[in-house]
């Protein structure tokens, strides 16, 4: 016999502003032998230091830019500049001590972001600034894993003259300025590092609607109440404009 059930086919088609991944690439990177730059203090320390041994590595931050590809209509260049802070365990003079370190890897990628001529406005963005003729690039990727680590003597040293780029807020994070040049050792890492890199724009998408993503469970506050109010149900309907009667369906047993 058939009975009354929530409608399971779609009720109407929308269009909705959406971003569409044009392109995507895992990518797993062996990262031999890279620099850590440690604050003034810190570099003291390592300059004394005889042992050196990995104990965590994180990611601060990812810095990435879109350029267009002149010769590729529809390609672009994604340049990633990943900044990590890697922890060790460095002995010195009987002693031993757990710095933090900066370490940056870059890395560019060519991906496929289809093209675009419009630029497209928004009213709560600063200044009406425009986005849409570059696509949107977006990098996850997990904590790496570190491998290995060594102590390197200067005169072994042949990117000591080169002063990286490093964003204000990295430095911040680190507390004080970094040391480049001028140092007796510097220590370098190895990582594994994974990650996924895809290419997306805003488009607007005809998609078949079903129902309000309505929240299926009430969140727990930690808070007595009042035994009448824990009892009322939670009002759903408040939280989303009305759509009318619920279809019907014939369930058959």
């Amino acid at each position: 016999m058939p009975k009354q059930g929530f409608c399971e086919q779609f009720r109407e088609s929308m269009i909705v502003n959406s971003r569409r991944v044009y392109d995507s690439c895992a990518t797993k990177d062996y990262l031999e032998n890279y620099r850590c730059y440690f604050t003034e203090s810190n570099q003291a320390i390592i300059d004394q230091s005889t042992s050196v041994r990995p104990r965590a590595v994180s990611i601060i931050d990812v810095d990435i830019n879109v350029e267009p590809i002149s010769f590729r209509k529809g390609f672009f260049s994604i340049e990633q500049n990943f900044f990590f802070d890697v922890g060790m365990d460095v002995s010195f003079s009987k002693t031993s001590s757990n710095l933090n370190s900066l370490c940056i890897f870059s890395k560019n990628s060519t991906m496929f972001g289809s093209d675009s001529n419009t630029k497209i406005f928004s009213s709560d963005s600063n200044l009406q600034q425009s986005f849409g003729n570059l696509p949107r690039a977006v990098v996850q990727v997990s904590d790496p894993i570190i491998l290995d680590s060594s102590f390197n003597d200067v005169t072994y040293a042949d990117d000591l003259g080169k002063i990286p780029v490093v964003p204000d807020k990295i430095v911040d994070y680190f507390g004080g300025p970094l040391s480049y040049l001028n140092v007796s050792k510097y220590v370098n890492v190895t990582m594994g590092l994974f990650s996924i890199t895809h290419l997306e724009r805003d488009v607007q998408m005809l998609v078949p609607s079903y129902d309000f993503g309505r929240p299926t469970k009430e969140c727990n506050s930690g808070i007595d109440s009042k035994d009448e109010f824990n009892q009322m149900n939670f009002p759903l309907d408040s939280f989303f404009p009305p759509l009318g009667s619920f279809c019907s369906v014939e369930v058959n047993k």
